[in-house]
């Protein structure tokens, strides 16, 4: 999925910065419509990031950090970069290794690990559109 177009979408700017807090990799302003990202992310976690901030503008989250809300946020991404065709086929050539699943599909091992759940405990929740 094209990010920066469903950002778009959503009426979201996206703004890199080299000045968010060495613990954040993004955050989304709500009142702003914002994303803030770092900018010296390597590819797989700046898409990562970038979808879970978009999982909380899509949510029109106006604080996280709170357990629940980051996990829907985490369930927004998954769903957003991981089909169940690709998933199936990463696996299949792979195994079952988060990293290497996570390599052919371009995402981080974090994503990778929350889709499973999200199959393994309600697998409808991975095949609905967002």
């Amino acid at each position: 999925m094209d990010l920066e177009a469903k950002a778009e979408e959503m009426e979201v700017k996206i703004v890199p910065t080299p000045e968010l807090r060495d613990d954040l990799n993004a955050i989304y302003l709500h009142r702003h419509r914002v994303i803030f990202i770092q900018e010296d992310l390597d590819p797989y976690t700046a898409r990562a990031a970038l979808a879970h901030e978009l999982g909380h503008a899509h949510h029109k989250d106006e604080h996280s950090g709170e357990g629940r809300v980051e996990r829907r946020a985490d369930e927004w991404a998954a769903r957003t970069l991981i089909t169940p065709d690709d998933y199936r086929e990463a696996e299949q050539l792979y195994g079952h290794r988060p990293g290497a699943i996570a390599w052919a599909l371009g995402v981080t091992p974090h994503i990778v690990r929350v889709w499973r759940t999200m199959a393994r405990n309600s697998p409808h929740k991975i095949t609905v559109g967002n």
